[in-house]
């Protein structure tokens, strides 16, 4: 058995480092095994960042978020569930320059996967904290 993996740097900025991250394990037959994952790294507090600590605690945030993924997906996103789509967006994304890469990594073949799908964070706007992607949780960031 041959096992990869490759580690992909999407950004890095001084608050926070985004990675995919690709495993590949090849035991035989016509096609290897293929893991994908995502790493976001908030460097100022040293720990992961979680994909619910960028938006506002509140159901519409979620809902309007959702709803722009969907709205990029276009028919792709057909016969999939809004469940499906949001632990997609939940474990599968990267923190950009220019906002949100939604990446799905599992469940699916390499043929049937979702296609990559990018949001600026101005469109996110309505439903970030205050701050996000760099100084969400500072005390200058909840003043604005």
């Amino acid at each position: 058995m041959i096992g990869i993996v490759e580690v992909r740097i999407s950004a890095i900025k001084d608050c926070y480092i985004s990675a995919m991250i690709t495993g590949s394990t090849y035991g035989g037959g016509a096609h290897p095994y293929e893991d994908y994952g995502t790493l976001n790294w908030n460097r100022r507090a040293k720990r992961p960042i979680a994909f619910s600590s960028l938006f506002q605690a509140n159901p519409a945030s979620q809902n309007g978020a959702l709803n722009l993924y969907k709205k990029r997906l276009g028919e792709s996103a057909t016969g999939v569930s809004d469940e499906s789509l949001q632990r997609t967006m939940q474990s599968g994304f990267l923190l950009m320059d220019s906002g949100l890469r939604i990446i799905e990594q599992e469940g699916r073949s390499r043929i049937e996967r979702l296609p990559e799908v990018d949001i600026p964070w101005g469109e996110l706007s309505p439903w970030l904290l205050p701050g996000v992607p760099c100084d969400w949780g500072s005390a200058k960031a909840l003043q604005k």
